[in-house]
């Protein structure tokens, strides 16, 4: 009598899906075609990628079929985003994290007296679009606007014009002469109730 005898196949096939985890729920596929003895038991390697979490590892057992198959499930990291001065900031999004290349749009307000230079990224654009790949700090930043003062002098010495940024104090106002009269003051009207002083 004979007696036959086998050995594992060293060589059978096995399958690890690598899913990224999209935007929109769904998945981008890496299929990954590997061999390995049958009836052994193995835990696959990661397939590390930018902004996504790596899953728990997984144990395998090689089925002689070739059939055996994983999925590892990649999570996107998520990101912390800040929004300095976010009243003045017309947008949907809030101060909390995104995941990985979600879109951020943000729009910086009109302010009154101010006028908007840029974000604090040096983006000059009111509208800003960028995706979040790391926690961000932005935030729009504004001037003061200037204004002129001008000076009737009602047939007086005239008196040049004073530029100053909002908010700012004019300062010592200047006087004017007229032959025969006496100066009183500036007024910011012709029916003279209001001084300014």
């Amino acid at each position: 009598m004979f007696t036959a005898h086998f050995s594992p196949n060293q060589n059978t096939h096995y399958k690890v899906n690598h899913k990224y985890t999209k935007l929109d729920g769904s998945y981008d596929v890496v299929e990954e075609n590997l061999y390995g003895p049958t009836g052994t038991t193995v835990t696959p390697a990661f397939m590390p990628k930018t902004g996504f979490n790596n899953p728990d590892s997984q144990e395998l057992l090689i089925l002689p079929d070739g059939s055996a198959e994983i999925d590892y499930i990649y999570t996107r990291i998520e990101y912390l985003l800040t929004i300095n001065n976010i009243e003045d900031v017309d947008t949907t999004f809030e101060n909390k994290k995104y995941p990985y290349e979600t879109v951020i749009t943000l729009t910086a307000k009109d302010k009154d007296h101010y006028d908007f230079i840029k974000w604090s990224n040096g983006i000059t654009t009111k509208v800003l679009s960028f995706e979040i790949t790391k926690d961000t700090t932005v935030g729009p930043e504004y001037t003061p606007k200037e204004y002129t003062v001008t000076f009737d002098s009602q047939g007086g010495v005239s008196v040049n014009p004073i530029t100053k940024t909002y908010n700012t104090e004019i300062g010592e106002l200047p006087e004017t002469t007229k032959d025969y009269y006496t100066f009183e003051g500036w007024y910011t009207s012709l029916d003279y109730t209001t001084k300014v002083t």
